[in-house]
């Protein structure tokens, strides 16, 4: 029940910042129709992840479990007001890299909670595998609903009914007495803040993911990043727009899930295969460019490369969480996940502004 409870907790927050990302995204279009500003989103998005673990990683070890899993989609919902009565990009892009901030925390606070849950660790790989699965299923609804709350009611409505689920986002941990338990179990030093790093250098192991993971992330962010001006190439309105984008995220969800679904099984009988998957992410990534690019980003390519980018992220997740939890220290999860994040999102954060300006 109490690992349900984290698994629920971790599909509202995916619902929830995900609807707000793509009602942005397609809210941009209107400033901007060439897609540029609304790429900007994923930047912004990006940044915000890396900027929480190079100034937040102290907050997030004297904080995790109950107040940050509470708090934080608290204060996510009262954020997004501005976002509804605003079309400047500067204020939206800016709303984007806080709100992000609050998930660079939210993300390995959810991620350490549950597994401390888990009692096996031989469970591990398999209930992080249904945790991952669950969270995207629910993105596959999310930019669904979203595309069609904004062309059938506009991207206000649509702002509102997403701060909604943040708010109920807290609920689970007000309502699960294990929940409501869990805190950080050791003091804050001084050098907390740079503990996830230190451990990170100190370990061969854990740097080679972590380079892994970089390379990976440089092919998946590209091709992320750049999806909005692909769209607006084959989009001639807003609605048009929106509802492109908006498929093409829900398909990246369903390729994930649709991947979690065969790999749960497989995974059941040979716990040993999640060794491959780091390979398996590139392999996919370099796929769905290839496809992609051989029919000139046309609508269904892009339908295409969605489902392959969501596939082989799938690869790319489960073999971060369950080849660096083998490897890491317990008691330091959360931090090592932290800055973990914040080298991978903040070297392909980076690279995604320098791509921007590559490609206008």
């Amino acid at each position: 029940m109490n690992i349900f409870a984290i698994i629920l907790v971790g599909c509202l927050t995916q619902f929830s910042g995900i609807g707000v990302i793509a009602t942005a995204i397609s809210k941009l279009e209107l400033v901007d129709s060439s897609g540029a500003f609304s790429s900007s989103v994923s930047i912004a998005n990006t940044l915000g992840v890396s900027f929480t673990g190079i100034l937040l990683g102290g907050l997030l070890a004297r904080y995790q479990g109950f107040r940050i899993g509470f708090f934080a989609p608290l204060f996510s919902s009262l954020m997004i007001p501005p976002l509804i009565f605003t079309n400047n990009i500067y204020v939206i892009l800016a709303i984007v890299f806080f709100l992000s901030i609050i998930i660079g925390l939210d993300n390995p606070n959810n991620n350490s909670s549950l597994n401390k849950m888990i009692k096996d660790k031989k469970d591990k790989a398999h209930t992080f595998t249904k945790y991952t699965t669950a969270m995207q299923s629910s993105v596959i609804v999310s930019p669904l609903l979203s595309a069609g709350i904004v062309v059938y009611f506009g991207h206000e409505i649509s702002f509102m009914f997403f701060m909604l689920f943040y708010l109920l986002t807290c609920l689970p941990w007000v309502l699960s007495k294990e929940l409501r338990q869990l805190a950080s179990n050791k003091e804050l030093q001084s050098q907390n803040l740079w503990c996830g790093y230190k451990i990170i250098m100190d370990s061969p192991a854990l740097r080679g993911l972590t380079i892994s993971r970089i390379l990976n992330n440089l092919l998946f962010t590209g091709l992320i990043v750049l999806i909005p001006m692909m769209v607006a190439k084959a989009s001639s309105t807003n609605e048009q727009f929106t509802f492109i984008q908006n498929v093409v995220l829900s398909l990246i969800s369903a390729g994930f899930v649709v991947n979690g679904l065969v790999s749960n099984n497989i995974l059941k009988i040979h716990p040993t295969l999640a060794s491959t998957f780091a390979k398996m992410s590139t392999l996919f990534a370099a796929l769905a460019i290839a496809v992609s690019a051989s029919f000139g980003f046309s609508e269904y390519s892009l339908y295409v490369m969605a489902l392959m980018i969501g596939w082989g992220q799938f690869y790319f997740r489960i073999s971060g969480m369950t080849l660096g939890q083998a490897v890491t220290p317990q008691d330091h999860l959360g931090e090592v996940i932290l800055a973990s994040d914040t080298l991978v999102r903040g070297i392909t954060a980076g690279y995604s502004v320098c791509l921007l300006f590559l490609v206008n």
